[in-house]
């Protein structure tokens, strides 16, 4: 059935490559503001379920997973009211308002962390979502005329770019919003949901001025025809039931065929057999849906500082995908694709390409998750790291295991000593025996200082940091003096941390989880209104570290002790797995949506693209399965299955795709719109 468009202003095109309608550029500026507010919440959401709600690297990952799956799965009933009940327009209309709402709930909720609220409008925001995007994704089709091949190519991939291109500043803004930016007595993620909120307003606004201009083309809604291929199946199932094999026919949704026409039947048998050819893509998906969650959660362990001045964080990684995609597909259009073209590399052997990249991107990031856990959990040692800290003005004598060693005055030493040992400390007349705790099996460290005649020390477990993207720190106190002092670490780069100091000698501050980077530190005096900066410190990525603030009320100092310093894998070894799933990703999800529109029915190309988020989140719930066995074991397992997984399904899809193009003998279609073969 003929679509009517439900404008009465008629929309002209020309044939040039990038002469669209002035809707279909008012359409790609919506895209680049409309993907920029979703994405800016929804890249920043793993990281927030973990960092501020608290939840486990597991829980987040579920949530996260489960989300998707069901905005992938309520697609197709956005796709069934756009095409059959409500309208493309009226469905994008009626519930994105709704989705523009919860979004700006949703940062008001942040600021009082109203966990289970946020939660819920999480997906909330899933299911209105997947009714509102098979709309909008129809309607920016629909102004292209469907003859005009080139241009319909061209005006998809300035979409897809100018997605890809949102994507890329959100993910890199979004983290420098709630890292480096504190509000309410936290990161400032409610900037980030309430940023997401507005450009969410304003591409509803673009699209709702584009609407009553009538500059868009929009169709009325046809038939059902989901409802209609149904009541082919049940009749040839149904007559098939009652007749047998008789009278002989070659398939048994040809029992049909005194009711409905024949080329619907044919249309039928070919979505059949394009299903069957998409059994295996959903452990493709297992994999690539990892990269806004799974990968960036590992993103977290990693050392990102690449200088004191400048440093990555864990979801800023994710902003490599976008990029690569914006850089390689030109090398694709005009390189890869024309070479393949000319050996007839067919369509579906290059999804199967696409899914050996996956392979190799799961196998670079079981080597990078080995190095982490070999850094974070270590083989268990019988000895425990203790560090002393010389404070005084003479030196100290430390004798253990049959061994000595002095520590000059405002000097640091470490040694190892073995469970339930002691080591014993020599301070002129003073000796003393300071016995390890074995039962917490921790290091600790030990200040020694000077207290008018007698001499004191004091001991503290030093806790392991093992976030790739924070330091802890703790002060400790030598400086004698009747007013409250503090200490400010001023960041060059992020948020400022200041630290309220113990009397002197009294005892260890807590440790307080501080950004990584150079810091300005200050002292603070406010009966006394000073604030002057007594020198910088560089706090590494998972390292803890106290700094003893000594010297006179007038000529105060500090120094630096390094406790413990995780070495994590740099952040950069994610650019290889990154680099492999994005060529996966080309090869894959771009030959898929060729490959099924070029081999669809006509009256069927949007039911069988729609099968493609079916897949997607199948592979959601294929995550949240293998996460929920795997939850106590490391993320080497997971990433080893889905490896084995992937290299499966792509042996099962080049089988499927060969005998595909046997049995109806295609000559495949080329992407290269060059290419003497049938037209896509």
């Amino acid at each position: 059935m003929q679509d009517k468009a439900d404008q009465t202003k008629p929309v002209e095109t020309s044939k040039g490559r990038f002469k669209f309608s002035t809707g279909g550029y008012l359409l790609v500026c919506y895209q680049l503001i409309s993907g920029m507010g979703s994405y800016c919440y929804i890249l920043s959401m793993p990281i927030y379920m973990a960092s501020i709600l608290k939840f486990s690297d597991t829980t987040s990952t579920t949530i996260f997973h489960a989300r998707s799956g069901i905005g992938t799965i309520t697609n197709i009933c956005g796709a069934i009211l756009g095409d059959s009940f409500l309208g493309r327009s009226k469905t994008y209309l009626l519930f994105q308002p709704f989705s523009i709402l919860l979004i700006g709930s949703i940062s008001v909720m942040a600021i009082y962390t109203k966990t289970e609220g946020i939660i819920t409008t999480y997906f909330l925001l899933a299911i209105l979502g997947g009714l509102v995007s098979p709309a909008i994704r129809t309607i920016i089709a629909d102004q292209i005329p469907k003859d005009n091949k080139i241009m319909l190519s061209t005006f998809l991939h300035c979409i897809y770019f100018m997605n890809n291109f949102g994507v890329i500043i959100v993910a890199y803004l979004a983290p420098i919003m709630h890292k480096d930016i504190y509000c309410f007595d936290n990161e400032c993620y409610p900037l980030v949901f309430f940023i997401s909120f507005l450009l969410s307003s304003l591409a509803f606004m673009i699209f709702v001025v584009g609407f009553l201009m009538k500059l868009f083309v929009i169709y009325k809604p046809t038939e059902n025809l989901l409802l209609n291929i149904l009541k082919c199946i049940h009749h040839a199932v149904k007559k098939r039931i009652l007749l047998g094999k008789s009278p002989p026919t070659k398939t048994w949704l040809d029992y049909s065929n005194e009711k409905y026409d024949k080329s619907f039947i044919n249309d039928i048998k070919i979505a059949k057999s394009l299903l069957i050819f998409l059994i295996a893509h959903p452990l493709f998906w297992t994999v690539f849906e990892q990269i806004s969650s799974i990968w960036t959660l590992q993103a977290q362990y990693m050392d990102g500082m690449i200088s004191e001045q400048f440093v990555i964080k864990a979801d800023q990684m994710q902003t490599l995908n976008p990029i690569l995609v914006v850089l390689i597909i030109p090398l694709f259009e005009l390189v890869v694709y024309p070479c393949l073209d000319k050996i007839n590399f067919k369509v579906p052997y290059r999804i199967v390409t696409g899914q050996f990249f996956t392979v190799l991107a799961c196998v670079s990031m079981i080597f990078i998750q080995f190095q982490i856990d070999s850094v974070i959990e270590p083989k268990n040692s019988d000895t425990i790291l203790s560090t002393l800290f010389n404070g005084a003005k003479t030196n100290l004598t430390v004798k253990y295991d049959s061994k000595s060693l002095e520590i000059t005055s405002f000097q640091t030493k470490s040694f190892r000593l073995k469970q339930n040992s002691y080591f014993v400390v020599n301070f002129y007349n003073h000796k003393v025996n300071i016995l390890t705790n074995s039962s917490s099996n921790k290091d600790f460290l030990t200040v020694f200082y000077e207290n008018l005649t007698d001499f004191q020390y004091v001991s503290k477990e030093v806790t392991k940091q093992t976030n790739g993207g924070y330091a802890n720190v703790r002060m400790f106190n030598l400086v004698e003096s009747k007013d409250p002092i503090s200490i400010l670490l001023k960041a060059r780069v992020g948020i400022n941390k200041e630290f309220s100091l113990f009397s002197r000698g009294y005892e260890f501050g807590n440790y307080v989880k501080c950004g990584i980077g150079l810091f300005d530190v200050f002292l603070v005096n406010k009966n006394q209104n000073i604030n002057k900066k007594i020198g910088k410190v560089t706090l590494f990525p998972a390292e803890s570290k106290t700094l003893v603030i000594s010297g006179k009320a007038t000529n105060e100092t500090f120094v630096d002790l390094s406790e413990l310093r995780l070495k994590l894998p740099n952040i950069l070894w994610q650019i290889i797995p990154y680099i492999l799933v994005t060529l996966g990703e080309i090869f894959f999800n771009v030959n898929t949506g060729i490959f099924l529109y070029g081999e669809a029915p006509l009256s069927m190309k949007a039911m069988l693209l729609a099968a493609e988020y079916i897949c997607i989140a199948l592979g959601n719930i294929f995550i949240l399965a293998l996460k929920q066995l795997l939850s106590n074991m490391s993320l080497i397992y997971l990433f080893l299955i889905c490896g084995i997984l992937v290299f499966a399904s792509g042996i099962l899809t080049g089988v499927l795709g060969y005998f595909y193009l046997k049995n109806r003998n295609i000559t495949d279609c080329p992407v290269n719109e060059n290419s003497d073969s049938t037209d896509l």
